[in-house]
């Protein structure tokens, strides 16, 4: 199974959160942008650290790949079909398995994605708020340049 899935849209997120601010020197937004980069590299080692938890993906593949045989074969069914596909059930497999990986990868991804959103929205927020907080403290601050 694969997703394709980018933090890059967390990572503009929060450059435009420093290159917007009017109120910040041109000092200043070179130092929060170390930081946004920083937040930004924090939130793709959770994304990263999430895909590489083999064990929960493996989990999350099979469960998908269950519910769509649940979804499309009968017990009996499922019996037949491990008696290699000499019955009409197993004809019927036959025709649905070609479509299993996509269909597949579409649930993954609908079980993934949420489970991924929950582990990066709040930190994508703390991170937005720390770099708020130290844009702010900078103002506060601000050199003359």
């Amino acid at each position: 199974m694969s997703v394709n899935l980018s933090t890059e849209d967390v990572r503009e997120s929060l450059i435009a959160i420093v290159e917007k601010d009017p109120d910040l020197t041109d000092t200043q937004k070179k130092e929060m942008m170390i930081e946004a980069n920083a937040a930004y590299l924090h939130i793709d080692r959770i994304a990263k650290d999430f895909f590489a938890n083999r064990e929960e993906l493996n989990k999350l593949s099979e469960g998908v790949i269950f519910k769509l045989y649940d979804s499309t074969f009968t017990e009996p069914e499922l019996t037949e079909i491990i008696a290699f596909y000499k019955t009409p059930t197993g004809q019927k497999a036959t025709q649905f398995l070609p479509r299993l990986s996509a269909e597949a990868q579409k649930g993954f991804i609908s079980v993934v994605l949420p489970k991924l959103q929950a582990l990066i929205e709040p930190a994508s927020k703390a991170e937005t708020e720390k770099l708020e907080k130290k844009i702010a403290e900078a103002k506060v601050n601000k050199p003359k340049d």
